[in-house]
């Protein structure tokens, strides 16, 4: 008995130790002043449309800075259409369709993304690359979704969205001489990152956006590496790094 309760302390005071670094935030104590601030609700009702498991407070402030973003651009006289690279379950995409529905812009809304999860990880997405082929199994099929889903189910509403099935950067030829006012990529690797920007950055109008969701993120570091040697010798009118992580710049 009293070696089980030497194990059931040692235990204990091991999960505090571990826990001596970690701040925890009151997350009430930072919502927007307004209490039904539109933007908030915004990604609540999205994050509801989506049937996402996933908005924790990390997700909800990169949610209100791509309204916010998103909004600055449609405020333009002349927009040119969106892209998002990566759309998971569509929570992003919804929020970008209600506001250009919202600001009655007469513009496109291109979604790609492989609906098969993650592609094949390089050296430099090692939460993918470290692991066993049955745990880069799981973890692909977390991030898979269905393309019926997110057409039909969260974004049948909006006649101006087209979605490109496929691997990255194969689809992108089809929309090869259109101009862009903002990109949102969400791809968590390294390759389709770097794709996606050295495709996408030539045709972003001047004043348009590129964000990028999980630049500086320790669990994604391949999309810091893929926007690092992209932009290393480009010269960038504005650049952002969020304060948790994600980034963006004004071209």
């Amino acid at each position: 008995m009293k070696l089980l309760v030497k194990k059931i302390l040692s235990l204990f005071n091991y999960q505090i130790n571990k826990l001596k670094n970690v701040e925890v935030i009151n997350t009430h104590l930072h919502l927007p002043i307004k209490e039904k601030d539109s933007d908030w609700n915004l990604n609540t009702k999205a994050f509801i449309k989506s049937e996402n498991k996933f908005d924790d407070f990390l997700t909800k402030v990169a949610k209100y800075s791509l309204i916010q973003l998103s909004k600055h651009i449609l405020k333009q006289k002349k927009v040119y259409d969106f892209v998002e690279c990566g759309c998971w379950k569509g929570h992003s995409s919804y929020i970008l369709a209600e506001l250009i529905k919202k600001n009655k812009k007469k513009i496109n809304l291109h979604i790609f993304d492989s609906f098969e999860g993650l592609s094949k990880a390089s050296k430099k997405d090692s939460f993918y690359f470290n692991k066993t082929n049955l745990e880069q199994k799981k973890i692909k099929e977390h991030f898979s979704s269905s393309e019926f889903f997110v057409k039909k189910k969260v974004l049948g509403n909006y006649n101006f969205i087209k979605t490109y099935k496929g691997w990255i950067p194969k689809k992108f030829p089809e929309i090869k001489n259109k101009k862009f006012s903002l990109i949102f990529i969400d791809l968590c690797q390294y390759k389709p990152t770097l794709d996606s920007l050295k495709f996408f950055y030539p045709r972003l109008v001047k004043g348009g956006v590129i964000i990028c969701r999980s630049y500086n993120s320790s669990a994604f570091p391949g999309e810091t590496y893929a926007w690092n040697e992209y932009f290393k010798n480009k010269k960038i009118n504005f650049f952002h790094k969020e304060v948790l992580n994600g980034c963006f710049l004004i071209k």
